[in-house]
């Protein structure tokens, strides 16, 4: 991936930005908030997505 193409989402920016990587944090390049992967909207729709991916849980036949 392309280090201008990278971006993290910022709280405060209310958008997807660049950022500046520490060793212990990442920060947006705009505002100097920390940063995070992804907004809580986004996040919730990708787990969303992965639990609907997950095959069906098979019940014990009533013969076992």
């Amino acid at each position: 991936m392309d280090f201008y193409a990278e971006v993290m989402w910022c709280k405060k920016c209310r958008e997807y930005v660049n950022y500046l990587q520490s060793t212990e944090s990442s920060y947006c390049v705009r505002c100097g908030a920390k940063v995070q992967f992804f907004r809580e909207e986004d996040l919730r729709r990708i787990r969303k997505l992965l639990r609907s991916d997950e095959p069906a849980k098979r019940g014990r036949s009533k013969a076992s």
